[in-house]
């Protein structure tokens, strides 16, 4: 990436991605421009980009929600302007420097701060949580303009300023204590004011890196999508297979569920010219089948004799099936309340989904005609007259 445009200000340019092939010698300056917008768009980009699954991240010096630096998101489309601001800085923690790394699935990052000495940053792609509480506090280092270096479950990186000296101090940041710690404070003897660089790592020969992948929750058939979160003690990204995709299919780091069953999930790290392949971490996933919703509230009283029909046997299920009925439709039910109707509902899917069993009640009434009531009976004689008859029941 540059910092600033074509002639620094072609058609509002505040930055470009450029591309280069080495066997060819193409060289592309299209591939995203930054342009100035009073939406908080990135401007000024400052390190390098990074990759993390099929996305694109960086940092800019300038956008965002407050003006003071952003990070953002590109999905590698060639020729665009289209960046999403994934992360703002607040206005004393500002000035995005250096380039982002992965540890863990999170991207770790410095600012070198306005007003204040400046902090260390993490953002999680996946619930999109930006933490920017890891301050320096002047002693311990002010004003870090680099990029962050992992080795053995720490980080370590540099400050421009600040410590004993004020020229600067190597760090350490335990990433399970959250805490900062000076290791070197600079000074006119050892050289001071490090200025946008990076602590290199050499390893004479690959050293063991270890796996941490915690055992993996059960789920039921049905359920959405979610990611997995191992990570390796050497920071390098974890790579997982499926021992059947046909039941669970996994792509980067977000597994899919297909159907009910038990699968393996594999976390792998291959290693690289500094570390060896580690050890793979299988879990067990298990899926269990879902539970159908099968609606069916209590009917309405009916009177005697009159036999069951849909209009009391009438549950609904949520996916299809089978529903057996217990008394079945046509069955007429003695007088008397609280008798309990029955169904089986048996699913056609039942690979992925379980049987199952519901009861309702029903008030069968007793009709009777209401006391000192006549039933009058009409008959017809020879005569054209009608006599009518009535008795008292």
């Amino acid at each position: 990436m540059t910092s600033q445009g074509v002639g620094y200000d072609q058609a509002s340019w505040h930055g470009v991605v450029f591309s280069w092939n080495p066997v060819t010698g193409k060289f592309n300056n299209s591939q995203l421009h930054f342009v100035y917008g009073p939406d908080g768009r990135p401007e000024f980009p400052r390190g390098s980009l990074i990759k993390l699954g099929s996305k694109f991240y960086g940092l800019s010096y300038i956008g965002g929600k407050y003006g003071g630096g952003s990070l953002f998101e590109w999905d590698g489309t060639p020729g665009s302007t289209a960046v999403k601001v994934r992360a703002s800085f607040i206005s004393d923690k500002t000035l995005p420097t250096g380039s982002l790394i992965n540890v863990g699935d999170k991207l770790y990052g410095l600012a070198a701060g306005n007003s204040t000495s400046g902090a260390l940053f993490r953002w999680d792609p996946v619930t999109g949580n930006f933490d920017q509480t890891i301050a320096f506090d002047g002693v311990n280092g002010s004003h870090p303009k680099g990029t962050l270096t992992y080795s053995n479950g720490k980080l370590y990186g540099l400050t421009y300023s600040g410590g004993a000296n004020g020229l600067g101090t190597l760090f350490e940041f335990d990433l399970t204590t959250g805490v900062i710690a000076k290791k070197v404070d600079f000074s006119t003897a050892t050289g001071g004011n490090p200025y946008y660089t990076q602590l290199l790592e050499i390893s004479s020969s690959p050293i063991d890196q270890t796996v941490h992948f915690e055992a993996l929750a059960d789920k039921k058939y049905g359920d959405p999508t979610f990611s997995l979160s191992a990570t390796a003690s050497s920071g390098l990204p974890v790579s997982y297979t499926s021992s059947d995709p046909d039941i669970a299919a996994v792509s980067s780091n977000t597994v899919t569920i297909l159907k009910a069953g038990a699968v393996t999930i594999t976390a792998s790290q291959a290693g690289n010219e500094s570390y060896y392949a580690a050890t793979d971490v299988p879990q067990t996933l298990t899926i269990n089948k879902a539970t159908p919703v099968v609606s069916w509230s209590n009917p309405q009283d009916i009177s005697y004799g009159t036999a069951l029909s849909s209009t009391q046997l009438n549950a609904t299920t949520s996916t299809g099936g089978i529903v057996t009925y217990t008394p079945a439709i046509g069955i007429v039910l003695p007088v008397g309340n609280n008798q309990t109707l029955a169904l089986t509902f048996t699913p056609a899917d039942l690979t992925n989904y379980n049987p199952v069993d519901k009861q309702v009640l029903i008030n069968i009434l007793d009709f009777k005609a209401p006391s000192g009531a006549y039933i009058g009976g009409i008959t017809k004689g020879e005569e054209p007259a009608t006599e009518v008859s009535f008795s008292m029941l």
